[in-house]
């Protein structure tokens, strides 16, 4: 059994790396089944593809799925599975204190952004 591979396009702002991305994953679509996903709510890729993406994996050609991460929703999910009660979430995370403790938390959005395209 073989591995997924990952392959991260990173660069500067502005430089492409979106039309790469979407131009590689389209390339491999016919052999393979390829996921591209952007980070932080990006939906650039949607865009391309004249499809909306959102946090589950949507169909956009052939093999071809995309989806948005935001660093939001990844915490939620993530907590949820830990706590498995929706009300206990809302009640420990979505309050005036936690609430920004978390959206100032170092490296806990790239964090579970990373977790969640581990996860898939």
């Amino acid at each position: 059994m073989s591995l997924p591979k990952v392959t991260f396009v990173m660069g500067k702002g502005g430089v492409g790396k979106t039309t790469a991305a979407a131009l590689l994953g389209y390339a491999l679509a016919p052999n393979k089944r390829v996921l591209l996903v952007e980070l932080d709510g990006n939906v650039q890729i949607g865009r391309i593809f004249s499809k909306p993406l959102s946090y589950e994996a949507s169909h956009l050609d052939k093999q071809l799925y995309g989806l948005s991460i935001t660093p939001e929703e990844a915490i939620k999910e993530y907590l949820l599975k830990i706590l498995r009660s929706q009300r206990l979430y809302r009640m420990l995370f979505e309050n005036k204190v936690i609430s920004p403790l978390l959206q100032s938390a170092p490296g806990l959005h790239e964090g579970v952004q990373l977790g969640k395209i581990y996860n898939l």
